[in-house]
């Protein structure tokens, strides 16, 4: 797999792919610092980084910052529930620290795998109908747990970043994204400026512009792309909050 292309390498690659050095490209240096702008800052907007945060809670406070580049949480996982209710609907439980002892809910007729998963499903239910699964808000860069902790723990969480990232430190599918929105964006702006005239005269005669076909293909381009990473984003997850 090839080195991918950083910021002044992919405004090389646009050029190349617009036919220079062979055929002129009216473009300047600024025209291409937009373009590769304007794809990093779309792929931010529309689908952007995903990283993983964390915090330590403390007992009597449930408002903490979160790190200043978080756009939004997609999940929040805490450590340990406010209230066990396994060791109330099961008190066998409690002798292997809230831990479920799947051996003693085996039966014959579900085997030891299905039933596990149906007390654990169980549970889970029984935690969200009761509130004793702690609940999150997110404000901005902070993050409010509900009911107020009653003792000290980690908290897990997933996010995006609104931080425009750096392409070379994308993933590959992430990275060709951005390359063909930024050739696009490129197209769309050499379309413009050869669209002004239909034609320049040469020695040898006229000469005829493609502007209107590139504003057709950066359209047709942007439009594709659209579609394919809103396709490319993170599955929908439940969660809690």
């Amino acid at each position: 797999m090839g080195q991918l292309l950083n910021r002044e390498g992919l405004k090389k690659w646009i050029l190349r792919k617009l036919g220079a050095p062979i055929i002129k490209i009216e473009l300047t240096e600024a025209h291409l610092d937009d373009s590769v702008e304007e794809a990093s800052r779309w792929f931010a907007a529309k689908k952007g980084v995903e990283k993983i945060g964390e915090v330590v809670t403390i007992t009597g406070i449930s408002k903490y910052a979160l790190p200043d580049d978080v756009d939004f949480l997609y999940e929040v996982v805490f450590s340990e529930p406010t209230f066990d209710l396994a060791s109330v609907f099961y008190p066998t439980m409690g002798l292997l620290d809230g831990q479920i002892p799947f051996n003693l809910y085996a039966t014959a007729s579900l085997g030891i795998a299905s039933d596990y998963v149906q007390v654990l499903q169980y549970l889970d239910t029984l935690k969200r109908v009761a509130g004793s699964e702690p609940e999150w808000i997110q404000e901005g860069t902070s993050l409010t747990i509900l009911p107020i902790p009653t003792r000290g723990g980690k908290i897990v969480f997933r996010y995006n970043t609104h931080k425009i990232p750096e392409i070379d430190q994308l993933s590959e599918r992430d990275h060709d994204l951005v390359k063909r929105y930024s050739l696009a964006d490129a197209k769309e702006i050499l379309g413009r400026v050869r669209s002004k005239y239909g034609e320049y005269p040469t020695a040898q005669g006229s000469v005829s512009l493609d502007g209107d076909k590139l504003l057709d293909e950066a359209a047709q381009a942007k439009e594709a792309l659209e579609e394919e990473i809103s396709m490319s984003g993170y599955p929908m997850m439940f969660i809690t909050g």
